[in-house]
């Protein structure tokens, strides 16, 4: 209210017809998270305290600045490919004129993504090993072997299967707080079960016997004796 006095001494009061808003601007930017692999599409909002907006309800305007776009929208919907940094900003004015700017930063990172080298398949209970390719050094790795165990050198332990079937190979990198896995299937076959036959298991000294087999592809035959 405003109370006014002349020189006799008489005042009188008055309501103002507005209320006097004493306005602060604070302005940041939400929806940026920490870590952002490869690519990623962003919804962009200002967190705005201010008396105006919350309390009596007045349109705020805006003006976004990112890299190749610009919007004049409450949230700005803006696609990130690459990885680098990317400057963003918001412009928020009041409609008594306050106006503040909010700046932040858009990091995206790389993914480093390895291979496995080694053979698709194997013989249950042979030997097998595997290799890690990694093409940045400054990559963490671990290798996820089907037997349950784990490795962080550069190739696995040596590897055998008793039974037949497919094992999942892992390997597991982390870079930057970026992960990828990389997967192969180990093939493992059965051992080939061979039938061994003869038409007379008695053969005199001199003489001739005929021995037969069958369940592979390739045969070699050995004895303890010279034959």
């Amino acid at each position: 209210s405003l109370v006014m006095s002349d020189s006799t001494g008489c005042s009188v009061a008055a309501d103002l017809l507005r209320p006097v808003v004493i306005d602060s601007l604070h302005v940041t930017i939400g929806g940026i998270p920490d870590v952002l692999c490869d690519a990623a599409t962003l919804t962009l909002e200002p967190q705005v305290v201010s008396v105006a907006a919350e309390r009596m309800g007045q349109t705020l305007t805006y003006k976004w600045d990112a890299p190749a776009a610009t919007a004049n929208t409450p949230r700005m919907i803006k696609a990130f490919s690459g990885e680098g940094r990317y400057p963003v900003q918001v412009r928020v004015q009041l409609p008594y004129g306050c106006v503040q700017t909010a700046y932040d930063t858009v990091r995206i990172r790389r993914t480093v993504r390895g291979s496995i080298k080694g053979s698709p398949e194997t013989c249950a209970e042979a030997n097998v090993q595997f290799t890690a390719s990694i093409p940045d050094a400054a990559a963490s790795f671990t290798w996820l072997l089907p037997d349950g165990s784990t490795s962080t050198q550069l190739s696995t332990p040596v590897q055998s299967f008793k039974d037949s079937g497919f094992y999942p190979v892992r390997l597991a990198v982390l870079h930057d707080g970026c992960a990828d896995t990389a997967v192969t299937k180990l093939w493992v076959h059965a051992n080939p079960v061979i039938a061994f036959a003869d038409n007379n298991p008695f053969v005199c000294l001199g003489k001739n016997i005929q021995l037969s087999a069958s369940g592979g592809v390739r045969y070699q035959w050995s004895s303890e004796q010279p034959i």
